[in-house]
């Protein structure tokens, strides 16, 4: 994938959703050649090529999986905790894969130390985000 690869509305509005989260910013990355959703240096997405990979409890991932044949193991990650979202075979609204861009964007905050969890707090606090 290439920065000037033409996005599938999808992937539009996934980078454009990430981008919305407090704390968070979706951007092109270059040495990965993917979009990346960064959370105070915490990856917790990427759109790259025909799919969004997003993180998620294991438990999760393996029913999302078994329910929908669109969702696949995290293409190029850790198969237990991504998930990868063919989007040209995606049948989610919008807001279902909102969903799930939330969730992993949760997950990961979750998982920052106390003292990460409150500097982002205070970010969002005064504003600076």
């Amino acid at each position: 994938m290439n920065k000037t690869d033409k996005l599938q509305p999808l992937q539009e509005m996934a980078i454009a959703y990430a981008n919305l989260l407090p704390g968070a910013k979706a951007y092109w990355r270059e040495d990965w050649e993917t979009y990346y959703f960064d959370i105070m240096g915490k990856m917790f997405g990427i759109v790259h090529d025909n799919v969004i990979t997003l993180k998620n409890d294991p438990y999760i991932n393996t029913e999302l999986r078994e329910q929908f044949p669109f969702i696949i193991p995290g293409y190029h990650m850790n198969k237990q905790h991504w998930n990868s979202i063919v989007v040209d075979k995606n049948e989610f609204p919008d807001e279902g894969v909102k969903k799930l861009i939330h969730d992993s964007y949760d997950l990961v905050v979750k998982k920052m130390t106390k003292k990460q969890q409150a500097e982002l707090q205070l970010r969002i606090d005064l504003g600076q985000l």
